[in-house]
């Protein structure tokens, strides 16, 4: 069982923003893993990344 899984109800240990997002991409990083792929992610800083602030101009 995942380590953000509680062990007797499968649901998640604590709650966070956009959990539906976080469940999406979790569920698709272990079926990746249990075919054997090395998935890998990486933490951005948002200054230089344009992509954080594209995202803010078209959410106001």
């Amino acid at each position: 069982m995942p380590s953000w899984q509680n062990e007797l109800t499968g649901e998640w240990k604590v709650k966070r923003e956009n959990m539906d997002l976080w469940d999406r991409l979790l569920t698709a990083t272990e079926a990746w893993q249990s075919q054997e792929f090395l998935v890998m992610f990486y933490a951005i800083r948002r200054d230089p990344n344009r992509a954080d602030r594209y995202a803010k101009e078209v959410a106001v």
